[in-house]
């Protein structure tokens, strides 16, 4: 991706959906973490014109590369909707902006849209750079390849707060050719005037997998540093009966993130134990973790948890004086150190402890007797740089539903109107 590049003016809005072309789609799909495909009803034979560009007669539509097979004999195609913007006036000449729409389409017979997802809209790659400093960025679509036949990605760049462009950031997504969902997304953003600070996040909604990382390069009176990668925890609305009690025999392995030693941290960059550590949090700030002890360490480790309003991963960090709130909890359930309120289950080390309100950073860890551990991060007591950060999950993206005894996360119903690129309950 190039540098950010701004627009005259956004692009049209997106076409009214005549009684004739597919309605968004929102039928409800509960799924777990492999993305499945569903069978569309077959709707009236609309073309792809007909569909993407409305009444407009100035949009131009191409593929982005060769049409894919795909279930039910239908074919699958990423559709990019091409108009050229001309500058506002004569006194404020900017440069044409040509902005292009991303769509995914499902096509049946004969050519006919059986249903469509907004991906999201941007100038050209080719565009040339204007004056304002608050425009489009650059769209860019990639196609699938050999790894991921059926997968697709879409990027997305633009200046950031701070006209002449001293901020830049960066959304990537892989999207389902089958399902139009996201599979996985990953933000950057960062200064590129002094002190130059960068931040990444990535979800990965197949495997609940959650990371980030920040470093401060250079400039500013803090100096250069650097943190992660950080395991997230995600935060999600739970069902009540699992909140109040459920939670002590409830399997809650399909919405958790794992911290096990392939995925987890040590301590110091001390040796790593072999302890799998799974964890959740609910909306009321409640921190559910369950341990799987190593069966071959003697004797009983000790579960530690840090927290934070937020994790001071700003260039001027060194200005922070806040300092992490930490606890730690034996595996019978005794609070050893700090202060919280803490369950244990019955008949595992599995524990509900509430959390103060507004935490946005949690680091999570085990620690063994000899010293080995596995954490969400390398946590530095006093250091509040070294917690993780909390992944907020709102209900417009999925829910976490009890069935039977076991909770299963489920997708949010799929808007085809709303773009992919929208970070809406993900913050």
């Amino acid at each position: 991706m190039g540098l950010p590049l701004s627009c005259a003016k956004p692009p049209r809005a997106i076409p009214t959906v005549p009684e004739s072309i597919p309605p968004p789609s929102t039928a409800s799909e509960s799924e777990t973490r492999q993305e499945t495909s569903r069978a569309q009803p077959e709707a009236h034979a609309v073309g792809l014109r007909e569909a993407l560009c409305g009444r407009s007669n100035d949009c131009v539509i191409e593929p982005a590369f060769a049409s894919l097979p795909g279930a039910n004999a239908h074919t699958r195609m990423v559709a990019i909707v091409t108009e050229a913007l001309a500058p506002i006036s004569s006194d404020n000449p900017r440069p044409e902006c040509r902005t292009q729409t991303i769509w995914l389409v499902r096509m049946g017979a004969g050519g006919a849209v059986v249903d469509r997802q907004l991906v999201g809209a941007g100038c050209a790659e080719d565009t040339p750079p204007g004056g304002a400093c608050d425009g489009l960025g650059p769209i860019a679509v990639l196609p699938p390849t050999t790894e991921k036949q059926n997968v697709v990605v879409v990027s997305w760049e633009s200046a950031g707060a701070g006209c002449g462009g001293w901020t830049r950031s960066g959304v990537e997504i892989d999207v389902s050719l089958e399902s139009f969902r996201v599979l996985r997304r990953s933000e950057w953003q960062g200064r590129v005037a002094e002190p130059d600070e960068r931040h990444s996040k990535s979800w990965d909604f197949a495997s609940l997998h959650f990371t980030s990382e920040w470093e401060v390069v250079q400039g500013g009176s803090c100096g250069k540093r650097t943190r992660g990668p950080f395991l997230g925890i995600p935060r999600m609305a739970l069902p009540e009966k699992f909140v109040d009690g459920d939670w002590r025999t409830t399997d809650f392995d399909a919405c958790a993130a794992i911290v096990d030693p392939a995925r987890g941290v040590a301590f110091g960059g001390a040796a790593k134990s072999n302890t799998t550590l799974r964890l959740l949090m609910s909306d009321s700030n409640f921190l559910f973790v369950d341990v799987a002890e190593d069966p071959h360490v003697r004797g009983s480790g000790v579960l530690q948890v840090c927290s934070a309003e937020w994790n001071a991963h700003t260039y001027d960090y060194c200005q922070v004086h806040e300092r992490p709130r930490c606890v730690r909890i034996s595996m019978d359930g005794r609070l050893l150190a700090g202060k919280a309120t803490v369950e244990r289950a019955a008949e595992r080390p599995r524990f509900r402890i509430q959390l103060p309100p507004e935490i946005g950073a949690i680091s999570v860890g085990y620690v063994e007797p000899s010293g080995r551990s596995v954490g969400s991060s390398d946590v530095r007591l006093g250091d509040l740089t070294s917690l993780g950060r909390v992944f907020p999950i709102g209900t417009t993206v999925a829910t976490c539903e009890l069935v039977e005894s076991r909770l299963l996360f489920s997708r949010a119903p799929r808007r085809s109107d709303r773009p992919l690129l929208d970070p809406e309950g993900l913050e």
